[in-house]
């Protein structure tokens, strides 16, 4: 099994649904349904409730085999531009007309008339109003067809009249045919979802409080942007009080289930690079190749090996704790 630390969950929300997850708040993400929002879940706005985080890392959990998806319903959405937001109107399929009138049919026997039931009341009974002669008996003298539509404009009748839809956002008009159709999703935690997450967790609590007491600005996990204008997500961050844009040291975890080669490190230095840090420590489970290593001192990067998630924050802290200039 590969044990890399999925991207997608180093987003600081993301990692906060995990917790919520690991700690058994929750167990699934029932989706809700509103004429603003359209798709929703609120348990994930409950954990999050100001952001803006879009849905599809739901996806990404149950690929990574943390969550279950299960089809929940589903909603017609508009075909140009994906909203929710749709106006239905009916037309008359002989004509086109929306002037249409429902109601319940009736049909006398007698004489073949058929119109809708409020055509035929007169003084609180049924009267055929094209002959005249009252309906006593149900299947004697009439009989009741269903529900239908009479056009008010060429008088036709219809059990079926056409669709038209309308987007309420971008105004597009279309039919049955060209509708999108939306499915919605639960997502259930597996059995074994809490357990992946525990493998994937470190918790940086306690060095944090230690760093943070020091008088520095500590992010876990980070998301920092770079020169080049692309956010670079790290499992902790150290940034500098007095210059909180000057980022002093990030830190990095590699899980592999073999050794981690130096496409790692040199996307971990390229990430490093990018937001100026000052001192990078790379986390290396089991340990690095030859090659990931040499590579590692040429950038000047500290490499810490072979060591169980416990033990991860302890080991960090001693290394930050070696440089005198910062504790």
């Amino acid at each position: 099994m590969n044990c890399e630390i999925p991207g997608p969950l180093r987003k600081p929300e993301v990692r906060r649904i995990l917790k919520a997850i690991k700690e058994g708040e929750v167990t699934e993400f029932k989706p809700s349904l509103s004429y603003e929002r359209g798709v929703f879940y609120p348990k994930i706005d409950k954990i999050l409730p100001d952001s803006n985080l879009d849905y599809g890392f739901l996806e990404d959990l149950e690929r990574y085999g943390i969550l279950r998806k299960e089809f929940y319903d589903a909603i017609v959405t508009c075909p140009s531009c994906g909203s929710h937001r749709l106006i239905l109107k009916l037309r008359c399929p002989s004509c086109g007309s929306t002037r249409l009138n429902k109601g319940s049919m009736i049909e006398h026997f007698r004489c073949g008339y058929v119109d809708l039931e409020d055509k035929f009341l007169k003084g609180g009974n049924l009267v055929c109003p094209k002959c005249g002669k009252e309906l006593r008996m149900l299947g004697v003298d009439y009989r009741r067809p269903g529900v239908f539509f009479k056009c008010g404009s060429c008088g036709s009748i219809t059990a079926i009249p056409d669709q038209e839809y309308v987007c309420g956002d971008c105004e597009k008009k279309f039919d049955l045919e060209e509708l999108s159709i939306k499915e919605m999703f639960t997502f259930k935690v597996e059995p074994n979802g809490r357990s992946l997450i525990e493998m994937w967790s470190i918790d940086f609590g306690e060095l944090a409080e230690v760093l943070g007491k020091a008088g520095y600005i500590v992010k876990y996990p980070a998301t920092l942007k770079g020169a080049s204008g692309v956010e670079h997500h790290f499992e902790f961050a150290l940034l500098n009080p007095e210059a909180p844009n000057n980022v002093e040291y990030v830190i990095d975890v590699e899980l592999e289930e073999n050794e981690i080669n130096e496409v790692k490190v040199l996307s971990f230095f390229a990430k490093a690079f990018d937001v100026k840090a000052k001192r990078k420590i790379l986390v290396a489970i089991p340990k690095l190749n030859r090659r990931a290593r040499e590579m590692a001192k040429n950038y000047k990067i500290t490499v810490l090996e072979n060591l169980s998630p416990k033990d991860i924050p302890s080991a960090v802290l001693e290394a930050i704790k070696k440089k005198k200039d910062l504790l």
